[in-house]
């Protein structure tokens, strides 16, 4: 009974925390979401959105409110642009997932970057310099 209560306690201090309503209602969610993504374009004075898209649930939700925010910045004159990026560090062993993750979010652009090089050449530079690893 004691985790129960501690795990509610918990639940209600991240929803505090995150400013959850509690009385959740994902529409309205989602326009406070995508209204913060499209001042936060007009205030940097930008009109492109990239986002890094893996594949996961994570990505295409962010990708899916960039998607929105996108289309209401058009809607209101901007020639805003959403681009994803893809960073496979080689090959992906979930690329159908990815690939249909950025169908759902249907980026104007997308860029990918195998990340292997770079990172491997990273982690051999770390490790001439001193790094041990356990």
């Amino acid at each position: 009974m004691n985790d129960v209560t501690t795990a509610e306690r918990t639940r209600r201090h991240i929803a505090r925390d995150l400013g959850v309503d509690s009385d959740f209602d994902a529409g309205r969610e989602i326009e406070r979401r995508v209204a913060y993504l499209v001042d936060s374009l007009n205030g940097a004075g930008t009109a492109t959105l990239v986002l890094a898209v893996s594949g996961g649930v994570d990505s295409a939700t962010a990708g899916r409110l960039c998607r929105l925010a996108v289309e209401k910045a058009r809607g209101a004159g901007s020639e805003a642009v959403f681009v994803a990026m893809r960073l496979p560090y080689g090959v992906q062993r979930d690329e159908h997932d990815a690939q249909a993750a950025l169908a759902f979010v249907r980026p104007d652009r997308t860029l990918t970057v195998d990340i292997q090089p770079a990172s491997d050449a990273s982690l051999r530079t770390l490790l001439a310099g001193g790094l041990t690893l356990a």
